[in-house]
């Protein structure tokens, strides 16, 4: 049941909101048919909204299939989405996994929830970072999943070039990437240095209860 609420839910926030965004950006089109600017501009920007719809239901899907809950499937899927989003802004992906993953489950929960924590992550260095470079790590910790994301720009500027650990003093965003990994159980852990890069890192328990089971309390896709 909490499954189902959760798949609508991203259905109704993600998949509704760039649908309707289609619909305006075509009527639109039609309304200036004669404006071949416009018409251009409205075109290239519905093929953008479709591309991202298309991605959003590849992970929704991704996120359903029960053959997907294990630790190989979400390394795998992790990997394949940096090298074509990161390729895409042209930003150098670099991945470190040991060579064999153990055969541990994780839910659909778990898997959904990190793997938002993980494209934010991403989405942060894309839009802020000025990075030219990231390091994606899987490594296992005696019984922790432990992923981390690290680039090479400019970090958090926080006055002074002081060092930067606390999530709750750099905004919502990495709030909410924090809550995320805690309310499955795991931890998260941010470390910032000015024209160092930043390093993002997230710990699943694996075999936990939680991880098997999924958690309650998770914020939804639209936090």
């Amino acid at each position: 049941e909490k499954e189902r609420a959760r798949i609508a839910r991203d259905i109704h926030d993600d998949l509704g909101a760039r649908l309707t965004q289609i619909k305006l950006l075509s009527e639109l089109t039609e309304n200036h048919a004669s404006d071949h600017a416009a018409v251009e501009l409205h075109t290239r920007r519905i093929s953008i909204i479709a591309r991202e719809t298309t991605q959003s239901m590849d992970e929704i899907v991704w996120a359903m299939d029960p053959r997907n809950d294990t630790v190989e499937s979400l390394t795998s899927y992790l990997c394949k989405f940096a090298q074509d989003y990161l390729g895409v802004a042209g930003i150098r992906c670099r991945f470190d996994a040991p060579a064999g993953l153990p055969d541990f489950a994780l839910s659909a929960d778990v898997r959904h929830q990190l793997f938002l924590t993980f494209k934010e992550a991403l989405h942060n260095v894309v839009k802020h970072a000025t990075a030219s470079e990231v390091w994606i790590r899987f490594r296992l910790d005696e019984e922790h999943l432990v992923l981390t994301v690290e680039d090479d720009g400019r970090g958090l500027e926080r006055g002074n070039g002081h060092e930067s650990t606390s999530v709750l003093r750099v905004g919502n965003g990495l709030l909410n990437m924090q809550r995320r990994i805690e309310a499955v159980g795991g931890r998260f852990g941010m470390t910032s240095h000015t024209s160092r890069g930043t390093r993002i890192e997230m710990a699943i328990c694996l075999g936990q209860e939680s991880v098997l089971a999924g958690a309650r309390g998770v914020p939804s896709s639209g936090d």
